[in-house]
């Protein structure tokens, strides 16, 4: 019987952890081209008087996050801008590219 050492039990355990994302499907966002509010999901999401839309996304993101206890990944499709943006919006309220902008 054979062990693995310290490095290789870590790039076991990174292995395993990109292959249990690989399978989840990213949230679906979308704001219109009016900025009346987006979807997050399919669920309506509406900022409240003076919050930027893009701060109550990442908030509704965030809370998703909090509550799943890991990481989540959406798309948001931005009709302001013409183009989908790919997120990762981690537990601690964090976010970060996961891909390149793409035109709508």
């Amino acid at each position: 019987m054979f062990r693995l050492s310290r490095e290789q039990k870590r790039e076991l355990k990174r292995a395993e952890h990109s292959r249990a994302g690989a399978g989840v499907a990213p949230i679906d966002v979308r704001v219109p081209a009016s900025g009346d509010g987006a979807t997050v999901g399919g669920m309506p999401v509406a900022a409240l008087m003076g919050e930027p839309l893009q701060a109550t996304v990442l908030d509704y993101l965030h809370r998703l996050a909090l509550a799943t206890g890991h990481p989540v990944l959406a798309t948001v499709h931005d009709e302001r801008i013409g183009y989908a943006v790919p997120l990762e919006i981690a537990v601690d309220g964090s976010s970060q590219f996961t891909g390149e902008p793409v035109p709508v």
